[in-house]
C-alpha cells in the first residue's frame, strides 16, 4: 500500500472517531417557562459526575421526568436496556441522583418501550457507557439602549420623508 492510500486510510479513523465521540447537536427546549439548550455527553456517569450534579434538575425526580417528557426522543435514542438488550430504545438520561457512589445512578429518560412512549425511570450503572442529557440556561437577549436609540432615529426619519412627500403631494 501506498504512503498516500495509508494517510487516507489514517484520516478516515481519525474523522470517525471524531465523529462517534462528538456529543449530539444542542437544541433548544422551554421547560417551566424557561428556555435551555439541551445537548449530550457519552461515558461512564462517574466522569461526569460534577457536570452532572450541577444540571438544575439534580435532585429532583419530577423535573428531570419535565426535561425528559419535552425532549422526548428529539436528541435521538442513544441508550438501552443492558439487562433485556434492546438498544436505542432510551433519550438521554437525565440524571439526578447517585445512589451508590460511582456505581448507581438514577435520572428520567424517554423510553419508547412504554405504551405509548413515555418518560421513565432510568438507571445508570459505572461501568456501562450511557449518554447524558446537560442543560444550559438561555438567557433573555435585552437590546442595548444604543440599538433601541438607533432603531428609534430610523423610525424618525422614515415618519419624516413621509410627512414631507405627504406635504409634497398635497401642494
Amino acid at each position: 500500500m501506498n504512503k498516500l492510500a495509508l494517510m487516507g486510510i489514517a484520516a478516515a479513523a481519525a474523522t470517525a472517531s471524531m465523529v462517534a465521540a462528538a456529543p449530539a447537536e444542542a437544541a433548544l427546549f422551554t421547560v417551566g417557562g424557561t428556555q435551555y439548550e439541551v445537548t449530550t455527553i457519552e461515558g461512564f456517569f462517574p466522569d461526569f459526575l460534577s457536570t452532572l450534579e450541577n444540571q438544575v434538575w439534580w435532585g429532583d425526580a419530577t423535573l428531570a421526568t419535565e426535561f425528559a417528557t419535552v425532549v422526548n426522543d428529539d436528541l435521538g435514542l442513544p441508550n438501552g436496556d443492558s439487562t433485556s438488550g434492546n438498544t436505542n430504545i432510551l433519550g438521554p438520561i437525565f440524571l439526578y441522583q447517585e445512589l451508590i457512589p460511582g456505581s448507581t445512578a438514577l435520572g428520567s429518560a424517554w423510553n419508547t418501550t412504554q405504551n405509548p412512549p413515555s418518560a421513565a425511570p432510568a438507571a445508570a450503572i459505572g461501568g456501562v457507557r450511557s449518554t447524558f442529557a446537560v442543560a444550559t440556561e438561555v438567557a433573555e437577549s435585552v437590546p442595548e439602549p444604543m440599538t433601541l436609540l438607533g432603531l428609534g432615529a430610523v423610525g424618525l426619519v422614515g415618519a419624516g420623508s413621509a410627512l414631507k412627500r405627504q406635504r409634497s403631494a398635497k401642494a
